[in-house]
């Protein structure tokens, strides 16, 4: 029995399959070089071509269009609907050039001087319900001195931490 579970002595020569090959040759990095490189130089002439093309319908269809907004030269004076947004820098077709749009750091400049004038000044909200506004500064002051109607503290007291407030503002 011991000798059947054994090995027999098999030669490399008794083992063949004349069906089995090796491959005997490597890539060709040559042939797959040049293919690359075709495929770029034609890549570049269909992007050049491209751009001639491209450059050539716009020289065409500029000289062709002699009028290239007609809706604004039909009707120059129309607005358009509200909320109507600044305005930048349009092209002026009777002179035919780029008008500059309004002043965007100027207009935010001005808007800001209004909203602090309208924050620091004493004015009337609504005269005939005796309503008015107060700077911002005196908003707090009265505040932290008799507290604010409506606003109940944590403990349930209103206005008792006035003392407190009055040291931190100093």
């Amino acid at each position: 029995m011991a000798t059947e579970n054994r090995p027999t002595d098999v030669r490399s020569e008794d083992v063949s399959n004349p069906n089995v090959h090796d491959e005997r040759r490597q890539a060709n990095v040559r042939g797959i070089l040049y293919a690359a490189f075709a495929m770029a130089v034609v890549a570049a002439l269909l992007h050049f071509s491209l751009l001639g093309m491209f450059a050539g319908f716009r020289q065409y269809y500029t000289a062709r269009d002699k009028n290239p907004y007609p809706i604004q030269t039909a009707e120059p004076h129309r607005l358009p609907p509200e909320p109507r947004l600044q305005p930048g820098p349009a092209w002026d077709v009777v002179q035919e050039k780029y008008s500059p749009g309004l002043d965007e750091l100027g207009d935010l400049r001005k808007l800001r001087q209004q909203e602090d004038e309208i924050l620091d000044t004493y004015g009337w909200v609504d005269r005939s319900a005796g309503v008015v506004r107060i700077p911002i500064a005196r908003a707090l002051e009265v505040a932290a001195t008799q507290g604010i109607p409506g606003l109940t503290s944590s403990s349930g007291s209103q206005g008792n931490n006035n003392a407190s407030v009055k040291a931190r503002t100093k």
